[in-house]
C-alpha cells in the first residue's frame, strides 16, 4: 500500500523520512496528540561522498560538532540539528583546518559542498596586542544602564574532572586558559566621572582556585572585576569543578570555548587548542571606530527608527520593571525535534526564527493584536572586517537589537515573514548597538524611541549546567530564554513579579507550547521564500507566482 501511494504521488509530496508506529497516541478526548509523536530521524544514509579536500573536512566537522555518524556533501547543516550558536563553533573549527568562513555563511550556504566552494584559505594571523585599555561594548552599556548589582552580575558552568586528574593540573590547566584568553584577566575601570573602560595587564595572572586541600577561603571564589578577577575555580566534587565568572567577560559561545579546552587540557596537559583569533579588546576598539562610521548611520539609523515607531509594547506603558521571578516549560522530545530541526529545515531558517514566531503568536493570542515588538539577543560575533575572526574569542560579544513581528495569518505565513524580516537586518543587529550606545550623534535619537519591554533569547543546544544571576532586576516585562538540553527545549520565562503573576505567565507559555504544535503540524506549508535566492533579484508575489507555474507543470 505504502508503494502504491509513492507510486501515484508527485515527486515532492513523497516524504523523505517515515518513522513506523504500532499504534497512534491521542489524547484523553480520543483526538491524535501530535506533541507525542516520535521526530523522525536524519537519513539513514547521508548524501553523496565528498568529492573534494574541502567537502571532506567539512563533512567530518558537521558530523563532530552535530554527533552523527556520517555526513554527506549535500546533507543541510540545520537539518541536521545546526544553530547559530555550533555555526559559529564550526567557523572556529573550520579555520583551525586553514578554511575561513563566517557565521552568515553558514546560514547561506549550509552544506558541506556549498561552502568549500565559498571557503577562502585562512591569512597569516594579524598583529594583535590585547594590552592595555579600551571602551567597553554596547552590551555592556546596555547593562550598565539598566543597574543591577556589578558584584553578582555572573555565570556559572559546572565542567567534569576526569578520573586521575588531581589539582596541580588543574591549576595548570586553569593558568593556560588566562594565559591564551585576554578576557579572563581584564579589569574593570570606574573613573569619576561615571565613565566605564576596561584595561587588560601585560601578564597574565593565576584564577583564584578552591580545592579540597584548602578552606577557609570561600570568599575567593567570587569574581571582582575591579581587581581583575573574571574567572573563579571550585573543586567541588571529585568529578566536578565549578567555574564562576563575571558575565563581563563571558557569554554563551564563550562558555563553550571554555568549557571543551579545559576538558581538553584536563585529559591532556599538552593538549593544544586552536588559537583565540581577534582579542575582545581589539574587537571592542573596532566596535568604537565603526560606530562613527557615516556609511553605516545612513543606512541603518532609518531602519532602526522605523522598527521602534511601528509595533505595539507586550504590556502597557510604564509597567515590566521590578523583581524578577522565574516560569520553567519544558516541550517534549517530539516537538522539541520538530521545532529546532525538522521546522528549520523545511522554511530554509534556522531554529531561532522558529522559535521567535511561536513567541510572536503567543504573545498575540495572550494579549490581542497582531503585531508584536521583541528585543532580541543574538551572539553578536558578526565581523565586518575581513582581518578579524573572533569565533573562538572569549568575551561577551553578544548584541540586542529590536525587531517589529507580524503573526497575523496562519502560522506558515507568520513564520515565512519573521523569517524574511530578520534576514533583512543588517549584520543580525550589530549596528544597533554602535548607533544607540557607541555614536553621540545618533545615541540620544535612538534612546527617545520607544523600547520593547520583551527580550528573545536561544542559546542553542547546550548539554553543560549553566547558571545565571537569579537576582538580576528585570529591564523588560518578560524574558524567554531558551535552550535545548537533552532533546527538550527548556523555556525560562523570567517576568516582572510587580506587573504579571505565574499563572498569566504559564498561559503564555501555554500559547508558545500551541504555536509550535500547529507550525508543526503544517510543515508541509513551507514553500519557498524570496531570500532563499539571494543571487537572483525576485519579489515574494514573483516566487510565489513562479511556484504555483510549476507546480502546474508536475
Amino acid at each position: 500500500m505504502l508503494a502504491h501511494a509513492m507510486a501515484v504521488l508527485p515527486a515532492h509530496m513523497v516524504p523523505s523520512e517515515f518513522v513506523v508506529l504500532d499504534a497512534l497516541p491521542v489524547t484523553p478526548q480520543g483526538k491524535l496528540d501530535r506533541t507525542a509523536l516520535p521526530a523522525p530521524g536524519p537519513a539513514l544514509e547521508a548524501s553523496r561522498q565528498p568529492a573534494t579536500e574541502r567537502e571532506s573536512v567539512l563533512c567530518g566537522l558537521f558530523a563532530e560538532l552535530l554527533d552523527v555518524p556520517e555526513v554527506g556533501a549535500d546533507d543541510d547543516f540545520f537539518r541536521l540539528g545546526g544553530d547559530s550558536v555550533t555555526a559559529i563553533q564550526l567557523v572556529s573549527r573550520a579555520r583551525a583546518q586553514g578554511l575561513a568562513l563566517t557565521p552568515r555563511e553558514v546560514f547561506a550556504a549550509r552544506t558541506p559542498a556549498a561552502l568549500a566552494a565559498l571557503a577562502r584559505t585562512v591569512g597569516g594571523p594579524v598583529a594583535d596586542s590585547p594590552a592595555g585599555r579600551f571602551p567597553i561594548t554596547p552590551i555592556m552599556h546596555w547593562w550598565r544602564e539598566h543597574g543591577g548589582p556589578l558584584e553578582s552580575f555572573t555565570q556559572s558552568l559546572i565542567v567534569p574532572v576526569p578520573d586521575g586528574c588531581d589539582a596541580d593540573r588543574i591549576r595548570t590547566a586553569l593558568r593556560t586558559l588566562a594565559a591564551r584568553h585576554a578576557a579572563l584577566r581584564m579589569r574593570l575601570l570606574r573613573r569619576p566621572d561615571s565613565a566605564w573602560e576596561l584595561e587588560i595587564p601585560d601578564e597574565p595572572q593565576d584564577i583564584p582556585f578552591i580545592h579540597p586541600a584548602v578552606s577557609g577561603r570561600q570568599a575567593a571564589t567570587r569574581p571582582d572585576p575591579e581587581r581583575g578577577v573574571m574567572l573563579t575555580a571550585a573543586w567541588v566534587a571529585p568529578d566536578r569543578l565549578l567555574l564562576t565568572a563575571h558575565h563581563l567577560a563571558v557569554d554563551a559561545v564563550s562558555w563553550r570555548v571554555i568549557g571543551s579546552e579545559l576538558d581538553a587540557l584536563l585529559r591532556d596537559p599538552d593538549a593544544r587548542p586552536a588559537a583565540p583569533g581577534t582579542s575582545f579588546a581589539r574587537w571592542a576598539r573596532l566596535l568604537a571606530a565603526e560606530a562613527r562610521n557615516p556609511e553605516r548611520v545612513a543606512a541603518e539609523l532609518p531602519l532602526w527608527k522605523d522598527i521602534a515607531a511601528n509595533a505595539a509594547p507586550l504590556l502597557p506603558a510604564g509597567r515590566g520593571r521590578g523583581k524578577r521571578a522565574t516560569f520553567t516549560s519544558v516541550l517534549p522530545p517530539g516537538l522539541t525535534e520538530q521545532a529546532v530541526t525538522h521546522l528549520p529545515a523545511a522554511f530554509r531558517c534556522g531554529p531561532d526564527e522558529v522559535l521567535l514566531t511561536a513567541l510572536a503568536i503567543a504573545v498575540t493570542r495572550w494579549r490581542g493584536g497582531t503585531d508584536v515588538l521583541v528585543e532580541v539577543e543574538g551572539h553578536g560575533r558578526e565581523p565586518f572586517t575581513d582581518d578579524v575572526d573572533i569565533s573562538n574569542t572569549v568575551g561577551w560579544f553578544t548584541a540586542q537589537y529590536p525587531i517589529a513581528l507580524d503573526a497575523s495569518g496562519t502560522p506558515a505565513d507568520a513564520l515565512q515573514r519573521t523569517k524574511e524580516r530578520l534576514r533583512a537586518v543588517p549584520g543580525n543587529g550589530l549596528g544597533y548597538g554602535l548607533l544607540r550606545y557607541l555614536n553621540p550623534a545618533t545615541a540620544a535619537e535612538l534612546a527617545a524611541l520607544p523600547a520593547p519591554d520583551l527580550r528573545f533569547n536561544y542559546l542553542g543546544r547546550f548539554d553543560g549546567e549553566l547558571l545565571g544571576m537569579q537576582d538580576a532586576p528585570m529591564a523588560y516585562a518578560v524574558e524567554l530564554d531558551a535552550l535545548t538540553r537533552a532533546g527538550e527545549l527548556v523555556a525560562s520565562w523570567s517576568y516582572a513579579a510587580e506587573a504579571l503573576t505565574e499563572e498569566q505567565v504559564a498561559d503564555l507559555a501555554g500559547h508558545f507550547e500551541s504555536a509550535l504544535t500547529e507550525l508543526a503540524g503544517r510543515a508541509e506549508a513551507a514553500g519557498p521564500a524570496a531570500g532563499d535566492f539571494p543571487l537572483v533579484e525576485l519579489t515574494q508575489t514573483q516566487l510565489d507566482e513562479l511556484t504555483a507555474d510549476l507546480d502546474g507543470e508536475w
